[in-house]
């Protein structure tokens, strides 16, 4: 079994617990946030940091701060210095929470199909445990035999999908939802827009990405994916213009 690191504490698994009480567990009042670990490499472990810091706040969280310390203990007591793995930070009202798991690079590109109904609220733009909805729309789409769930805001607009962002390529212009929106801006977003990625962001229908567009999901553990399909309409794919490089989760071009 493996170890996790519960309130600073490094654990094996089997003995960590949490309060029956605890808001997070009955209520899922909380933050998480995911992190790519790559050859014992955390990627974009400031970004997440921020982002955890802030999204507490946002819901009335004081936490202690999250220490690349005890990340790198709980590498460590994993063994995770090869390969993938993804890190998770849990921060509830009680506790804070890392565990640690492998994955595998998904590189297939994504068949999507829209949600009917508006998927808002206002703890959307919130990475929450309250997560079962996020789970119950991907296995809706998976049901229907498609890889991902778009999701609609409340005039029908284009917001993301159920764990990644959304964007396309119109020649030399990159297009995003409006972050305005009741959507979750990641931090693959924010890392691409420190690179020099201008985004437009825009208001749009799942019909109006333009046919000859290339579509992208992206998310800080998988990186930039293509997008075979929305609905009927279909994409051109090509490799994905950017990916997340080895060292830190800096976004570089890919070469042509």
């Amino acid at each position: 079994m493996r170890s996790v690191v519960l309130n600073g504490t490094l654990l094996d698994a089997t003995q960590a617990s949490i309060p029956i009480t605890d808001r997070g567990f009955l209520f899922g009042e909380g933050v998480f946030t995911s992190m790519r670990v790559q050859e014992g490499q955390i990627w974009a472990f400031d970004h997440h940091c921020r982002r955890l810091a802030r999204q507490s706040e946002a819901v009335g969280l004081q936490v202690r701060p999250l220490l690349r310390d005890d990340c790198q203990r709980l590498l460590d007591a994993n063994g995770c210095h090869h390969g993938l793995w993804r890190l998770k930070v849990l921060v509830t009202p009680a506790i804070q929470l890392l565990t640690v798991e492998p994955f595998v690079q998904e590189t297939q590109p994504l068949r999507v199909i829209t949600y009917p109904d508006p998927v808002c609220g206002p703890w959307q733009r919130i990475k929450s445990l309250a997560y079962a909805e996020r789970l119950w729309l991907r296995r809706w789409a998976q049901d229907q035999g498609f890889d991902e769930v778009l999701t609609l805001g409340p005039q029908g607009e284009v917001l993301e999908l159920a764990s990644s962002n959304l964007f396309w390529k119109l020649g030399d212009r990159y297009f995003t939802p409006d972050p305005v929106l009741p959507l979750l801006k990641g931090v693959c977003l924010e890392l691409l827009e420190e690179a020099g990625v201008s985004f437009t962001p825009i208001r749009c229908r799942p019909e109006d990405i333009p046919p000859d567009a290339q579509v992208f999901a992206c998310n800080a553990v998988q990186g930039v994916r293509s997008v075979r399909s929305i609905d009927a309409a279909t994409y051109r794919c090509s490799e994905p213009p950017f990916s997340l490089s080895d060292h830190a989760g800096i976004v570089c071009a890919c070469s042509s």
